[in-house]
This record gives C-alpha cells, sequence and structure tokens, in this order.
C-alpha cells in the first residue's frame, strides 16, 4: 500500500528566514531551565513532524494519480492528502501526533 512506506523523509530544510528566526528565539530560552529546553525541542520535533507529514501526504496523492493515471483535485485530494498525513501521524512515534489522529479517525470513521 502506498502508505507503506516513509522512507525519504528524513530531514527537513527550513528557509533561512524561519531557521534565523528559530535560532534567535532559541537563543533567549535560559540554558538553565530543564523543563523550557525539554518544552522547545518537543515543540522541535512536533514542527518537524509536522512539516514531513504535509509533505508526505503530497508525495502520497501525486503516486496515487500516477499509479491510478488519473487527475484528482478538489475533496477527493484533501480527503487523500488528509488520510496519507494521520497516517503518518499513527507511524511517528510521537503521542501528540498519535492522539490527533486517533481523535481525526474517530470522528472520520468510515
Amino acid at each position: 500500500m502506498i502508505f507503506d512506506s516513509l522512507r525519504g523523509f528524513t530531514s527537513v530544510n527550513l528557509p533561512p528566514k524561519i531557521s534565523q528566526k528559530a535560532e534567535f528565539e532559541e537563543q533567549n530560552i535560559p540554558s538553565d531551565d530543564p523543563v523550557a529546553i525539554v518544552v522547545l525541542e518537543e515543540l522541535k520535533n512536533l514542527t518537524k513532524l509536522r512539516l514531513l507529514a504535509v509533505s508526505y501526504a503530497k508525495r502520497v496523492a501525486r503516486e496515487y494519480c500516477l499509479m491510478a493515471r488519473c487527475m484528482i483535485g478538489g475533496k477527493e485530494r484533501e480527503h487523500l492528502e488528509q488520510s496519507a498525513k494521520m497516517q503518518f501521524y499513527l507511524k511517528s512515534g510521537n503521542k501528540t501526533l498519535i492522539a490527533e489522529a486517533n481523535e481525526w479517525v474517530s470522528t472520520n470513521s468510515g
């Protein structure tokens, strides 16, 4: 199945402007506050995984179109990308994303 591979999604390249802002904000956090450091690392990881999920979902939609030899758009494409993104969340291992995916599944059964 298309969702079975998450290969090729191990790094994220942020635009320089965003990267510089993130570095600047990180420098403003006191280094002696371990809770703030853990929260910042979790936020970074969560942001990275969300970006990877969006990229993965778009790739899944493109691959589906190539395999099915058709173009999809509108609601059908949105649903396919959202489903792929939630599948990525479930496989990510991140508790926050898994909870979000499970909530989405329960509200969008079928």
